[in-house]
């Protein structure tokens, strides 16, 4: 098991007891936990991406921080000037690189279907929580008004169906990788749980 999942599990179920129980974080409250783990765990787990880029890639550090600088002001222009385009291709970003992060070491190789699982399981994941908490997150970002943008994605009625649909064809892509014996069945299993639990948590701890 990895180390990280091994902690989200750990934390998991030792914030059972008092998340769940009747007891209640304030949005500022969770927002400052939230932060304290971003400048922390959040900070530390992005900063080392370009040295494991540049390690597996013949590209130039110069030319690396370069592109990515560029890249950084395309997309924050675009956010001012299409805001919503922005989002969901942030969110469509996050949720490959949160499915890949996930099975990556499942697989030898990297094809197409290799990549729509990890788009899928990351869309799963953040679907999940934009369902299970629609009313917390459009509440959270409606006092803003440079955040209410984000309310007319998460608002959208069709957030149920995609969490439901994405998890479903998460599973069936595993069992065809099962099936044809790309993928062990103990994997196949635990990648359930994970995706179970990550949904329990998302449903009854604070968002």
């Amino acid at each position: 098991m990895k180390q990280p999942t091994f902690l989200f599990i750990a934390l998991l179920l030792f914030s059972f007891p008092f998340l769940s129980g009747g007891v209640e974080l304030s949005i500022e409250s969770q927002f400052t936990i939230s932060m304290l783990l971003v400048f922390t765990i959040g900070i530390a787990h992005g900063s080392v991406d370009n040295l494991l880029y540049l390690k597996k890639s013949k590209m130039k550090p110069v030319r690396f921080y370069l592109i990515y600088l560029i890249l950084v002001g395309i997309y924050a222009a675009t956010w001012f000037i299409f805001p919503l385009f922005a989002l969901t291709l942030f969110l469509l970003i996050s949720a490959y690189h949160f499915g890949q992060s996930q099975l990556t070491d499942c697989f030898k190789e990297s094809k197409f279907s290799h990549k729509l699982l990890y788009a899928l399981w990351g869309i799963a994941l953040i679907s999940a929580l934009i369902n299970l908490k629609q009313e917390e997150v459009i509440a959270m970002f409606n006092p803003h008004h440079d955040l209410r943008v984000v309310t007319t994605l998460v608002g959208s009625s069709y957030v149920n169906a995609i969490h439901i649909g994405s998890s479903i064809f998460v599973a069936i892509l595993m069992l065809y990788f099962v099936a044809t014996n790309k993928l062990r069945s103990d994997r196949l299993l635990f990648e359930i749980f994970i995706l179970i639990a990550i949904n329990v948590s998302f449903a009854v701890l604070p968002v």
